[in-house]
């Protein structure tokens, strides 16, 4: 173990001539990654607050906290830009102006410090989101919510305090890099090479902790094992998250105790740092996600049973079939009061024979009325009397034993009929069965 931030004279030495002009560098990868992180995070942010606000109506303690967590990850990607652009992290020790190493050092102070607010205000805000959950709590469920809320506040607490007491006086913290200042002030700084990789590992245990608890919840619910399985699957993002988490202590490891070029290894260091706290906002978000896009499959399929269906040739066959059946239940009308009086209370006749009531009702609807209003007579009122309510309903024509009875099923046009031809077939077969010797019996009343 050896203090990588005070190389000796030996390791400088080691290093090649110093190239300010056109160095070598990672690339920009650590800027996209982090405005993608950015706009990503924004993007789900702002569909749960839509979805909490709007939808469910439940904004709570949990949603304000992720709220402020986001904004700190912001901060931190900022800062983790201008670190990249101006400081020039990604580029190798020897190849950065010396002039930056002040205004560099600033920059990961409070980086860091801002790091430990956006880790734990999401931690904090997924323990109190398990608290929302439909379930039958137990007291023990309870306890280690609150143990663990308890644990991030204080590792917040405790972890803000190192950084503000790691040196006396603090400045000493980003001045000890000057060698001017160095010989004319007196400081202590306290062994960061030990503190910020054992906060790093604390962080990720609270991780691991915030990821178990709702797994020990689910084991123990009355559910099948396929809710289970859906369940695990939701809450296991945490895992990445502790994974992210382990990369991000093994190169904070690795700045500090093993390599000498901190700079060019800082910048792999901030990519496991930012993917491990955006992971976890998406991951805290996910469940209350839900609502969102099961309201959006609501609206999509609405729109869709809603949309006019389009009528393919061979249907014009079918509106001339109407046109027919309509003249023939007219002539029939003129000779038997009693056969208009049920036939009137058959709006449209569409054989169910190989076609699909539900696509082509509208359509076929709509091409027959003016010839069907020809054959309504004074006794519509009456004949329709049977229909109740204000839905629209198809009648398809289903064959009888009778030579010359013909009676039809009802299906009313609603979200709640059957959604496929094979079930409206199916519904249209047992409703004509349980109605054949009803319409019998009206036609032979009076």
């Amino acid at each position: 173990m050896v203090n990588t931030l005070n190389p000796p004279a030996e390791v400088i030495a080691s290093w090649p001539a110093p190239n300010y002009v056109d160095p070598d560098t990672r690339g920009s990868g650590l800027l996209v990654l982090s405005i993608f992180l950015m706009v990503l995070g924004f993007a789900t942010i702002s569909l749960r607050t839509y979805s909490r606000v709007l939808i469910t109506r439940a904004f709570g303690a949990d949603d304000g906290l992720i709220i402020c967590s986001y904004l700190f990850s912001v901060s931190l990607s900022s800062l983790v830009i201008v670190g990249n652009l101006d400081y020039y992290s990604g580029r190798h020790v020897w190849d950065v102006p010396p002039a930056t190493f002040i205004p560099h050092r600033k920059n990961i102070w409070w980086s860091e410090l801002i790091y430990v607010f956006a880790a734990c205000t999401v931690k904090i805000s997924v323990l109190l989101f398990y608290r929302r959950l439909s379930v039958s709590f137990t007291r023990t469920f309870l306890w280690a919510t609150w143990v663990g809320i308890s644990i991030n506040i204080v590792y917040m607490i405790a972890f803000v305090l190192a950084l503000l007491l790691i040196c006396r006086p603090l400045d000493a913290y980003w001045n000890s890099f000057n060698p001017l200042w160095v010989k004319t002030h007196k400081y202590s700084c306290g062994a960061e090479n030990f503190s910020l990789p054992f906060s790093a590992g604390i962080s990720v245990l609270t991780d691991l902790y915030a990821t178990i608890v709702p797994m020990i919840l689910i084991l123990s619910m009355k559910k099948s094992i396929k809710e289970k399985a859906a369940l695990y699957s939701l809450f296991s993002f945490g895992f990445i998250v502790v994974f992210f988490g382990i990369m991000r202590t093994v190169y904070s490891y690795r700045i500090l105790n093993v390599t000498y070029d901190f700079t060019h290894t800082l910048y792999t260091c901030w990519i496991w740092t930012q993917l491990e706290l955006y992971t976890a906002l998406l991951a805290a978000s996910a469940p209350a996600l839900r609502p969102l896009f099961r309201h959006a499959i609501f609206l999509m399929r609405s729109d869709k049973d809603s949309r006019p269906s389009f009528i393919p040739h061979h249907a014009h066959h079918h509106s001339r079939a109407v046109d027919e059946r309509t003249s023939a239940i007219g002539s029939n009308a003129q000779n038997s009061r009693n056969s208009a009086a049920v036939t009137s209370a058959k709006p449209m006749v569409v054989s169910h024979h190989g076609e699909n009531p539900f696509e082509m009702a509208e359509n076929i609807e709509s091409a027959s009325r003016t010839a069907s209003s020809e054959i309504f007579d004074r006794d519509e009122q009456r004949s329709h009397s049977w229909l109740s309510n204000d839905r629209t309903f198809v009648n398809v024509q289903t064959p009888t034993q009778e030579k010359h009875v013909s009676t039809s099923t009802t299906v009313p046009l609603t979200p709640r009929s059957p959604a496929s031809p094979l079930r409206a077939s199916q519904h249209i077969r047992r409703r004509s069965a349980n109605l054949d010797s009803s319409h019998a019996a009206m036609l032979a009343s009076p």
